[in-house]
């Protein structure tokens, strides 16, 4: 096991798991992908890929400052997400980074939702792992 550290902070009373090196991830080619999955999450979200001794720390349940739920990328209804994708097309962007929860998304559900509703002519999804999707569209 390689040894790894990050950060916990408190913000507004509640505390939250903050991990700037895995968020900041250099791939094999040396391109860079951000990303805001591990921006003030809970011990469940950072279980996922890392161990520490809890009993040395307060619990962290609350996403209020998640990054996710603090910009309005968090949806936990699959007509509010299906719509923010919508609007953010419509209004001109092309990429889409969201956090979802209670439901799930599939690759036909997508080209549904892009081809036919959004009318765009390509997208790219990476990864649909279930609970976050990053969508790039080409119109």
């Amino acid at each position: 096991k390689q040894l790894h550290a990050w950060n916990i902070v408190t913000l507004e009373g509640k505390t939250y798991h903050l991990d700037a090196t895995f968020d900041d991830p250099v791939s094999t080619d040396g391109s860079r992908n951000l990303s805001y999955r591990y921006f003030n999450v809970t011990d469940q979200d950072i279980s996922k890929d890392h161990t520490w001794v809890r009993s040395q720390y307060a619990t962290r349940t609350s996403l209020d400052m998640n990054y996710y739920v603090y910009t309005g990328r968090y949806f936990t209804v699959k007509t509010d997400f299906e719509n923010y994708i919508l609007n953010t097309i419509a209004g001109g962007g092309s990429e889409i980074d969201v956090r979802i929860a209670g439901f799930t998304v599939t690759q036909a559900d997508l080209q549904n939702l892009l081809f036919k509703r959004a009318k765009v002519s390509q997208f790219r999804v990476y990864p649909l792992d279930g609970e976050y999707v990053t969508i790039s569209v080409d119109k």
